[in-house]
Protein backbone atom coordinates (compact mmCIF):
# COMPACT_ATOMS: atom_id res chain seq x y z
CA UNK A 1 0.00 0.00 0.00
CA UNK A 2 2.95 2.50 0.96
CA UNK A 3 4.28 1.69 -2.38
CA UNK A 4 1.50 2.70 -4.13
CA UNK A 5 1.10 5.88 -2.36
CA UNK A 6 4.62 6.69 -3.17
CA UNK A 7 4.81 5.67 -6.89
CA UNK A 8 1.32 7.97 -6.94
CA UNK A 9 3.39 11.03 -5.24
CA UNK A 10 6.35 10.44 -7.45
CA UNK A 11 4.58 10.61 -11.09
CA UNK A 12 2.10 13.40 -9.65
CA UNK A 13 6.10 15.53 -9.17
CA UNK A 14 7.25 14.57 -11.86
CA UNK A 15 3.72 15.60 -14.15
CA UNK A 16 3.46 19.22 -12.26
CA UNK A 17 7.13 20.20 -12.51
CA UNK A 18 7.76 18.94 -16.25
CA UNK A 19 4.61 19.75 -17.65
CA UNK A 20 3.68 23.03 -16.34
CA UNK A 21 2.54 25.96 -18.76
CA UNK A 22 1.81 23.29 -21.67
CA UNK A 23 -1.69 21.76 -23.63
CA UNK A 24 -3.81 19.45 -21.90
CA UNK A 25 -5.78 16.80 -23.17
CA UNK A 26 -8.66 14.51 -22.75
CA UNK A 27 -8.48 10.87 -23.90
CA UNK A 28 -11.52 7.86 -24.14
CA UNK A 29 -11.07 4.47 -25.75
CA UNK A 30 -12.28 0.75 -25.51
CA UNK A 31 -9.72 -1.61 -25.07
CA UNK A 32 -9.81 -5.27 -26.36
CA UNK A 33 -7.52 -7.98 -24.54
CA UNK A 34 -5.50 -10.36 -26.94
CA UNK A 35 -3.70 -12.18 -23.51
CA UNK A 36 -1.99 -15.32 -25.64
CA UNK A 37 -2.70 -19.09 -24.28
CA UNK A 38 0.10 -20.82 -22.20
CA UNK A 39 0.63 -24.44 -22.08
CA UNK A 40 2.98 -26.71 -19.92
CA UNK A 41 3.46 -30.16 -19.81
CA UNK A 42 3.51 -31.97 -16.30
CA UNK A 43 3.84 -35.60 -15.08
CA UNK A 44 1.09 -36.10 -12.97
CA UNK A 45 0.65 -39.29 -10.85
CA UNK A 46 -2.66 -41.47 -10.60
CA UNK A 47 -3.54 -43.83 -8.40
CA UNK A 48 -5.37 -47.41 -10.50
CA UNK A 49 -8.16 -48.00 -8.34
CA UNK A 50 -8.16 -51.95 -9.59
CA UNK A 51 -5.17 -52.06 -7.84
CA UNK A 52 -6.49 -50.67 -4.95
CA UNK A 53 -4.58 -47.52 -5.16
CA UNK A 54 -1.15 -49.36 -5.14
CA UNK A 55 0.18 -48.63 -8.52
CA UNK A 56 0.13 -45.58 -9.89
CA UNK A 57 -0.19 -43.80 -13.29
CA UNK A 58 2.52 -41.48 -14.70
CA UNK A 59 0.30 -39.49 -16.87
CA UNK A 60 1.52 -36.33 -18.93
CA UNK A 61 -0.58 -33.80 -18.78
CA UNK A 62 -0.62 -30.50 -20.99
CA UNK A 63 -2.79 -27.50 -18.72
CA UNK A 64 -3.46 -24.52 -21.04
CA UNK A 65 -4.33 -21.44 -19.58
CA UNK A 66 -6.66 -19.62 -22.36
CA UNK A 67 -8.13 -15.89 -22.06
CA UNK A 68 -11.46 -15.46 -24.06
CA UNK A 69 -11.46 -11.75 -25.47
CA UNK A 70 -13.91 -9.75 -23.74
CA UNK A 71 -14.17 -5.17 -24.09
CA UNK A 72 -13.00 -2.93 -21.78
CA UNK A 73 -11.89 0.99 -21.56
CA UNK A 74 -9.69 3.42 -20.75
CA UNK A 75 -10.24 6.82 -19.63
CA UNK A 76 -7.25 9.24 -18.92
CA UNK A 77 -6.26 13.22 -19.15
CA UNK A 78 -3.00 14.94 -19.04
CA UNK A 79 -0.30 17.25 -20.28
CA UNK A 80 1.49 17.74 -23.46
CA UNK A 81 4.98 19.31 -23.78
CA UNK A 82 6.13 20.53 -27.07
CA UNK A 83 9.77 18.98 -27.75
CA UNK A 84 10.27 20.26 -31.49
CA UNK A 85 8.30 20.83 -34.55
CA UNK A 86 7.57 16.84 -35.25
CA UNK A 87 7.97 15.89 -31.56
CA UNK A 88 5.72 16.02 -28.24
CA UNK A 89 5.83 14.32 -25.16
CA UNK A 90 2.35 13.79 -23.23
CA UNK A 91 2.18 12.49 -19.68
CA UNK A 92 -1.24 11.18 -17.83
CA UNK A 93 -3.20 9.68 -15.37
CA UNK A 94 -6.47 7.54 -16.19
CA UNK A 95 -8.70 4.80 -14.89
CA UNK A 96 -8.29 1.75 -17.02
CA UNK A 97 -10.63 -1.52 -17.14
CA UNK A 98 -9.54 -5.01 -18.59
CA UNK A 99 -11.89 -7.75 -18.75
CA UNK A 100 -11.19 -11.70 -20.10
CA UNK A 101 -13.00 -14.84 -18.97
CA UNK A 102 -9.38 -16.90 -17.95
CA UNK A 103 -9.96 -20.72 -18.64
CA UNK A 104 -7.75 -23.70 -17.53
CA UNK A 105 -7.98 -26.69 -19.53
CA UNK A 106 -6.21 -29.99 -17.97
CA UNK A 107 -5.68 -32.40 -20.98
CA UNK A 108 -4.47 -35.99 -20.45
CA UNK A 109 -2.92 -38.47 -22.65
CA UNK A 110 -4.94 -41.34 -21.05
CA UNK A 111 -8.70 -42.34 -21.66
CA UNK A 112 -11.68 -43.17 -19.68
CA UNK A 113 -9.89 -43.42 -15.98
CA UNK A 114 -11.99 -42.39 -13.18
CA UNK A 115 -9.75 -40.95 -10.29
CA UNK A 116 -11.78 -40.45 -7.00
CA UNK A 117 -8.94 -37.99 -5.86
CA UNK A 118 -5.59 -36.50 -6.92
CA UNK A 119 -2.95 -37.09 -4.25
CA UNK A 120 -1.30 -34.53 -2.10
CA UNK A 121 1.78 -34.25 -4.67
CA UNK A 122 0.21 -33.24 -7.59
CA UNK A 123 -2.18 -30.68 -6.00
CA UNK A 124 0.60 -29.23 -4.85
CA UNK A 125 2.64 -28.98 -8.30
CA UNK A 126 -0.88 -27.43 -9.86
CA UNK A 127 -1.85 -25.06 -7.38
CA UNK A 128 1.84 -23.63 -7.33
CA UNK A 129 1.74 -23.39 -11.34
CA UNK A 130 -1.44 -22.58 -12.19
CA UNK A 131 -3.32 -21.39 -8.77
CA UNK A 132 -5.91 -24.28 -9.35
CA UNK A 133 -6.18 -25.64 -5.60
CA UNK A 134 -9.96 -25.64 -6.75
CA UNK A 135 -9.20 -29.24 -7.88
CA UNK A 136 -9.15 -31.22 -4.79
CA UNK A 137 -12.95 -30.16 -3.53
CA UNK A 138 -14.59 -32.35 -6.00
CA UNK A 139 -15.22 -36.14 -5.24
CA UNK A 140 -14.94 -37.33 -9.11
CA UNK A 141 -12.87 -36.51 -11.94
CA UNK A 142 -13.23 -37.84 -14.86
CA UNK A 143 -9.81 -37.70 -17.14
CA UNK A 144 -10.66 -38.16 -21.36
CA UNK A 145 -8.17 -37.08 -24.25
CA UNK A 146 -8.07 -34.02 -24.91
CA UNK A 147 -11.15 -33.20 -22.69
CA UNK A 148 -10.87 -30.86 -19.56
CA UNK A 149 -11.72 -31.90 -16.12
CA UNK A 150 -14.99 -30.83 -16.00
CA UNK A 151 -16.21 -29.17 -12.63
CA UNK A 152 -19.99 -30.03 -12.84
CA UNK A 153 -22.65 -27.58 -10.97
CA UNK A 154 -24.70 -24.10 -11.29
CA UNK A 155 -22.81 -21.36 -13.32
CA UNK A 156 -19.70 -22.92 -13.20
CA UNK A 157 -19.27 -21.42 -16.54
CA UNK A 158 -18.84 -18.35 -14.98
CA UNK A 159 -15.53 -19.30 -13.04
CA UNK A 160 -12.75 -17.22 -14.59
CA UNK A 161 -14.44 -14.46 -15.89
CA UNK A 162 -12.18 -11.11 -14.49
CA UNK A 163 -12.55 -7.45 -14.47
CA UNK A 164 -9.34 -5.42 -13.43
CA UNK A 165 -9.61 -1.61 -12.93
CA UNK A 166 -6.25 0.05 -12.45
CA UNK A 167 -4.68 3.47 -11.93
CA UNK A 168 -2.34 4.07 -14.96
CA UNK A 169 0.32 6.65 -15.49
CA UNK A 170 1.12 7.15 -19.52
CA UNK A 171 4.10 8.54 -20.79
CA UNK A 172 4.83 8.68 -24.56
CA UNK A 173 6.58 10.26 -27.32
CA UNK A 174 5.18 11.04 -30.59
CA UNK A 175 6.20 11.89 -33.78
CA UNK A 176 4.34 13.89 -36.52
CA UNK A 177 4.02 11.96 -39.59
CA UNK A 178 2.21 14.51 -41.82
CA UNK A 179 2.32 17.95 -39.96
CA UNK A 180 -1.17 18.17 -37.75
CA UNK A 181 -2.60 15.12 -39.23
CA UNK A 182 -0.90 12.00 -38.74
CA UNK A 183 1.56 11.52 -35.75
CA UNK A 184 3.19 7.90 -34.56
CA UNK A 185 4.32 7.45 -31.21
CA UNK A 186 5.19 5.02 -28.29
CA UNK A 187 5.48 4.99 -24.81
CA UNK A 188 5.46 3.31 -20.93
CA UNK A 189 2.19 2.81 -19.08
CA UNK A 190 3.03 1.77 -15.40
CA UNK A 191 -0.48 0.75 -13.54
CA UNK A 192 -1.66 0.12 -10.38
CA UNK A 193 -4.76 -2.17 -9.36
CA UNK A 194 -7.17 -0.31 -7.00
CA UNK A 195 -10.18 -2.55 -7.89
CA UNK A 196 -10.96 -6.11 -8.92
CA UNK A 197 -13.43 -9.23 -9.17
CA UNK A 198 -13.11 -12.60 -10.00
CA UNK A 199 -15.50 -14.92 -10.12
CA UNK A 200 -13.69 -18.38 -8.57
CA UNK A 201 -14.52 -21.00 -6.81
CA UNK A 202 -15.16 -22.10 -3.04
CA UNK A 203 -12.92 -23.42 -1.65
CA UNK A 204 -15.37 -25.30 0.71
CA UNK A 205 -18.26 -24.82 -1.78
CA UNK A 206 -20.60 -23.21 1.02
CA UNK A 207 -22.88 -21.45 0.37
CA UNK A 208 -22.12 -21.02 -3.06
CA UNK A 209 -20.29 -23.08 -5.41
CA UNK A 210 -18.59 -19.86 -6.92
CA UNK A 211 -17.88 -16.72 -5.17
CA UNK A 212 -16.76 -13.37 -6.41
CA UNK A 213 -13.37 -12.34 -5.23
CA UNK A 214 -12.96 -8.55 -5.05
CA UNK A 215 -9.34 -9.17 -2.47
CA UNK A 216 -7.03 -9.04 -5.77
CA UNK A 217 -5.58 -11.95 -4.08
CA UNK A 218 -2.73 -13.10 -6.37
CA UNK A 219 -2.98 -10.35 -8.87
CA UNK A 220 0.29 -8.05 -9.56
CA UNK A 221 -0.37 -4.76 -7.52
CA UNK A 222 1.69 -3.26 -10.09
CA UNK A 223 2.16 -3.80 -14.02
CA UNK A 224 3.83 -2.14 -16.74
CA UNK A 225 3.10 -1.84 -20.30
CA UNK A 226 4.58 -0.80 -23.41
CA UNK A 227 2.69 0.45 -26.58
CA UNK A 228 2.75 1.86 -29.92
CA UNK A 229 0.30 4.11 -31.46
CA UNK A 230 -0.94 5.96 -34.32
CA UNK A 231 -3.18 9.29 -34.22
CA UNK A 232 -5.07 11.06 -37.12
CA UNK A 233 -6.78 14.73 -37.00
CA UNK A 234 -10.84 14.54 -37.88
CA UNK A 235 -11.94 18.13 -37.12
CA UNK A 236 -10.81 21.38 -34.86
CA UNK A 237 -9.00 19.58 -32.26
CA UNK A 238 -10.33 16.03 -31.87
CA UNK A 239 -8.08 13.37 -33.13
CA UNK A 240 -9.01 9.47 -33.47
CA UNK A 241 -6.23 7.46 -31.91
CA UNK A 242 -5.48 3.09 -32.13
CA UNK A 243 -3.23 1.51 -29.97
CA UNK A 244 -1.09 -1.66 -29.55
CA UNK A 245 -0.18 -2.40 -25.88
CA UNK A 246 1.94 -5.53 -24.63
CA UNK A 247 2.51 -6.19 -21.06
CA UNK A 248 6.49 -6.17 -19.60
CA UNK A 249 5.04 -7.47 -16.13
CA UNK A 250 3.10 -10.19 -15.37
CA UNK A 251 -0.82 -10.24 -14.69
CA UNK A 252 -0.55 -12.92 -11.39
CA UNK A 253 1.87 -12.35 -9.11
CA UNK A 254 2.64 -16.00 -9.20
CA UNK A 255 1.46 -18.81 -10.50
CA UNK A 256 0.72 -17.89 -13.77
CA UNK A 257 3.03 -15.34 -16.98
CA UNK A 258 0.63 -14.34 -18.49
CA UNK A 259 0.84 -10.42 -19.58
CA UNK A 260 -1.33 -7.95 -21.20
CA UNK A 261 -1.95 -8.25 -25.31
CA UNK A 262 -4.62 -5.12 -26.01
CA UNK A 263 -5.60 -3.09 -28.53
CA UNK A 264 -7.39 0.00 -28.40
CA UNK A 265 -9.31 2.11 -30.02
CA UNK A 266 -10.19 5.83 -28.86
CA UNK A 267 -11.41 9.65 -29.20
CA UNK A 268 -8.33 12.17 -28.02
CA UNK A 269 -9.27 15.95 -27.52
CA UNK A 270 -6.75 18.68 -26.84
CA UNK A 271 -7.82 21.55 -24.80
Amino acid sequence: MYKNIILIFVFLIIHSYAFCQNKYYLEASTNYSLIPTLTETLKITIPVPSTGFSHVYTNPTTIKESYASKFGFDIQGGIIKKLSNKFELDAGIGVSMVNYHKKIEIISNYENVEVPSINETVQTNIETIYGFSQIHSFDSILINSSDRYELWGEDLGKIGKTKIYYLSFPINVSYQIINYKLTIGTGLSPSIIIYSSEIKINDDLTPDVIKNDKTSDGLANLVLSTNIHLQYHIFSTFWIKSEFQQGVSDIYDEGSNAKYRLVKFGVKYYL
